[in-house]
């Protein structure tokens, strides 16, 4: 009878244990998740907002900020009460915890990268009213989320308002004669007096992370048609100037862009091999990299590397601008890092 006993005990146990006994599954385990860096807001069970920032790659939590509203009846006052605890402070294991240490403390789960929910307590927590004392006690919930992480690599359209392109006055000028900021394309080349053409795009990359570290920039311009002789036959390849915020510190089409200072000159360079689809590519340099930021826009001057083929004969060719249907616009891919 005994041995009868042992085995039943026995048997129960290897079901218990088993990888499909509901005791031992792991099916309900949230999957581990990375918490996106950045800036988190949401609200109470109260309905007052909270925040916190994370980062550090999702390891670290900083500045959690809590509102809620209390009613001292004893001391004849309601309102409401911020608190914020900066931290840092650890995130392990999709859970990260706060205390104030004088009767405050709150718990956070990631349930994914751009998700979390949590509870809060106010254990006799302090308030003071001149000669008068209310401890607060109090709990509650809250949920919070964050903006998904922008893609790697990120694509930024030129802004149309701001794209155009400017001919020479005369021919051996190098000074903007007349220009054009609102075609859906614009010119690379010279014109029938040998005048040339240059030409402004404009990328503000705001969704780049403020801790992004660009590793790289490829600029991508698709063609729309040639006027006269292909200028990659006779005028070299095109180059591309870079300027940091504006050319001629204005980020509207301006005749000086056409000669303005740039932040790095000849920072990529397009050369007659198209892409599937008549898109021509440049990679910009390492150095032009730095000038990328989240913080500003950024502008791309282009420009044949030979200025005119002393022809009289028009000979350019049309690129697609940003005030184009959006499939074809210019395109600046970003690849980058974050701490």
């Amino acid at each position: 009878m005994n041995t009868m006993r042992s085995l039943i005990l026995f048997l129960s146990l290897v079901v218990l244990l088993s990888p499909g006994s509901a005791l031992a599954s792991s099916d309900t385990a949230l999957d581990f998740v990375v918490p996106g860096n950045g800036f988190w807001t949401g609200t109470t069970s109260r309905d007052h907002p909270i925040s916190f920032m994370v980062q550090s790659s999702g390891t670290q939590w900083s500045n959690f900020t809590l509102k809620t509203d209390f009613n001292a009846t004893n001391c004849g006052v309601t309102g409401t009460h911020e608190l914020t605890l900066f931290g840092p402070g650890s995130i392990s294991n999709n859970q990260f915890s706060v205390s104030s240490g004088n009767g405050f403390s709150a718990s956070g789960q990631f349930t994914s990268n751009t998700t979390a929910t949590g509870t809060y307590f106010f254990t006799n927590y302090a308030f003071n009213f001149g000669f008068c004392t209310y401890f607060l006690n109090q709990s509650g919930t809250w949920t919070a989320s964050t903006l998904p992480p922008p893609p790697n690599p990120l694509v930024v359209q030129s802004t149309g308002t701001f794209d155009g392109w400017i001919l020479e006055s005369s021919e051996t000028s190098s000074l903007g004669g007349t220009l054009d900021a609102s075609k859906g394309s614009f010119n690379l080349g010279d014109n029938a007096t040998n005048r040339q053409f240059r030409a402004i795009l404009s990328f503000c990359p705001s969704s780049l992370p403020l801790d992004a570290t660009v590793t790289k920039a490829v600029l991508k311009i698709k063609k729309l048609g040639v006027v006269g002789t292909d200028p990659f036959t006779t005028h070299k390849k095109i180059a591309v100037d870079l300027r940091q915020g504006a050319f001629s510190n204005n980020v509207s089409l301006q005749l000086n862009d056409f000669k303005a200072v740039a932040s790095m000159n000849a920072a990529g360079v397009i050369s007659n091999n198209p892409q599937a689809g008549s898109w021509y590519v440049a990679s910009l340099k390492a150095d032009a990299l730095p000038f990328i930021q989240a913080t500003s826009c950024v502008q791309l001057r282009l420009r044949f590397q030979l200025d005119d083929n002393n022809d009289l004969g028009a000979d350019f060719l049309k690129f697609y601008s940003g005030d184009a249907t959006a499939s074809v616009r210019p395109k600046l891919v970003l690849t980058y890092t974050t701490p």
